[in-house]
């Protein structure tokens, strides 16, 4: 087997390693911390934000490797990451102490393209010389 090969199937066990970690989190049924109530609040919705930036990457990285220009891998990963916080919101209405939101899934989204829109201003600024590569 190629380095290549071990490297797309190595980013794609990453990303689903990374799925398993957010429906491990999902499957809680209190996830409360000791801090007050706003503090808490806080607290979990920037752990939503950053559990889907950080997948958002990961599907980024898994397209780039299946030779996908960077530019074009940016809508497959958005499409994975939203469809990913859809299913774990949908999870969580099975989850006992737990309730799906719609909410939560716009603050898992808003992550996801929290780092598609930053990724694409690098790759405006750093690829702008390079067409053939966006």
């Amino acid at each position: 087997m190629k380095i290549k090969d071990v490297n797309k199937i190595a980013n794609w066990l990453l990303v689903f390693l990374w799925l398993g970690v957010i429906y491990f989190f999902s499957s809680q049924p209190n996830l409360k911390s000791e801090l007050e109530p706003l503090w808490d609040l806080l607290l979990r919705k920037a752990a939503h934000l950053a559990e889907f930036f950080v997948l958002a990457y990961l599907f980024f990285r898994a397209y780039c490797g299946h030779n996908f220009l960077p530019a074009a891998a940016l809508v497959p990963a958005a499409i994975g990451a939203v469809t990913a916080a859809v299913w774990d919101e949908w999870h969580q209405s099975f989850t006992a102490g737990r309730v799906a939101s719609i909410m939560d899934i716009g603050i898992d989204s808003l992550g996801a393209l929290i780092f598609i829109s930053l990724q694409y201003l690098w790759l405006r600024k750093n690829l702008a010389a390079k067409p053939n590569k966006i």
